[in-house]
């Protein structure tokens, strides 16, 4: 079985590295937004719909911004 995204263990964690001087948040934003913006080299391209932005109210996103950074394996 071939994975088309990375797990979401430890997400909050792993967003810290991903993008030089970009907080987690905004990289989980964007990565949700744009999630092509920085797809990683082992992973498919246009798997996730781009429409996000247009049909996920600003609040819902910020709350699952905030869901996936409260996911850590502590």
């Amino acid at each position: 079985m071939r994975l088309v995204g990375p797990s979401w263990y430890n997400v909050g964690d792993h967003a810290v590295t991903r993008v030089p001087g970009q907080s987690p948040g905004f990289y989980l934003y964007n990565s949700i937004l744009l999630p092509n913006e920085y797809l990683n080299e082992t992973y498919p391209a246009n798997v996730m719909p781009m429409n996000y932005g247009e049909i996920i109210p600003q609040e819902d996103l910020a709350d699952i911004v905030a869901y996936l950074l409260s996911l850590s394996g502590e």
